[in-house]
């Protein structure tokens, strides 16, 4: 495995959290699909598919970087496909349920089409989910609205359906992120009994993702902008001049 920022602390930090989640959110998916099989990008050690196989789902594969620590997986290793998900490989293969949870934030900003054609390629169902902008995390480098991954998918003909934030919105069981970000897509061609949802309705910001983000110390390098030039000034201008009164070093 080669040195990445997603080590065995990362999943561990995540696992409980994560198969939490998963045990609220795929029994709801179940009412809408009830999947053969399933496919799971950016899986990291395999706890939603766990989840699913505990569901009596035995088909399943997870996806990953070559990072994961086979010893660690929740599914079997021969279940596991390495692949770099800046730059996915097509598979041959189909899947009822294709899943991408909290992943696509971690991908450049220039793969992230790539990334969607692959997931769209993979199935005509999606569970989806994605860092909302400031949500922050370990390497969030794209993070965007909902909108922002609706358009991608409409470019395939998916349109999104928001029928599970309602049902865990304020589940203390499940980690505000999925709660906040959690959508499927459906391929146009797929009938399934729902009313797809208007991409401009799907961007919400969880109370409890709020409360942290602003019960915590701004950072320097978002809070210097906030100062008025004038204070800037002034500040510059007692510096120089205590540095010409005490002879202070200049770097």
């Amino acid at each position: 495995m080669r040195k990445t920022a997603y080590d065995a602390d990362f999943y561990s930090v995540k696992s409980a959290g994560s198969i939490a989640s998963a045990r609220e959110i795929l029994p709801l998916v179940k009412r809408y699909i009830d999947p053969a099989s399933v496919v799971d990008v950016g899986c990291g050690t395999g706890t939603w598919l766990k989840i699913w196989r505990d569901l009596g789902v035995e088909n399943v594969i997870g996806i990953d970087g070559d990072y994961v620590d086979r010893n660690k997986l929740l599914i079997p290793q021969e279940r596991f496909l390495s692949m770099d998900l800046a730059a996915p490989k097509h598979l041959d293969d189909q899947f009822d349920l294709v899943q991408s949870l909290e992943v696509a934030e971690h991908l450049p900003p220039a793969s992230a089409e790539t990334f969607i054609s692959f997931l769209c390629s993979l199935g005509p169902v999606i569970l989806f989910s994605a860092a909302i902008p400031y949500q922050g995390g370990t390497n969030h480098v794209n993070e965007q609205w909902p909108a922002y991954w609706a358009d991608l998918f409409s470019r395939h003909d998916y349109l999104p359906f928001d029928v599970i934030r309602d049902h865990v919105w304020d589940n203390g069981k499940v980690d505000r992120w999925y709660a906040q970000n959690t959508f499927l897509f459906v391929k146009t061609t797929k009938s399934l009994p729902l009313s797809p949802s208007s991409s401009r309705s799907l961007s919400r910001v969880h109370p409890k993702l709020w409360h942290l983000k602003n019960e915590q110390p701004v950072p320097l390098e978002k809070l210097i902008p906030m100062i008025p030039a004038s204070a800037l000034l002034f500040a510059k201008t007692c510096y120089h001049r205590l540095k010409r009164k005490f002879n202070l070093p200049t770097k």
